[in-house]
């Protein structure tokens, strides 16, 4: 659908849910370069706004809880 959108050059929104680093690189494997892309993280959160795209839910629950500096460092990395 989006590709035949794009080629009658009519515009399309379209929502994804996933870890924006995983979705971009997804997206470039792909050669396909979106327009404009916005991310909705909680940018001024590092402990709960972000999961770096190595780690599982249940691996990020347990360090936020048990290490929340080496989860913060994770986060900026």
């Amino acid at each position: 659908m989006l590709l035949k959108k794009q080629e009658k050059n009519k515009s399309v929104s379209i929502a994804i849910e996933g870890n924006a680093a995983n979705v971009y690189s997804e997206l470039l494997t792909k050669n396909f370069i979106p327009d404009i892309v916005t991310d909705q993280t909680s940018a001024h959160d590092l402990l709960y706004g972000y999961i770096p795209n190595f780690l599982s839910i249940e691996k990020a629950e347990s360090l936020r809880k048990n290490h929340p500096s080496k989860y913060i460092n994770y986060a900026l990395s």
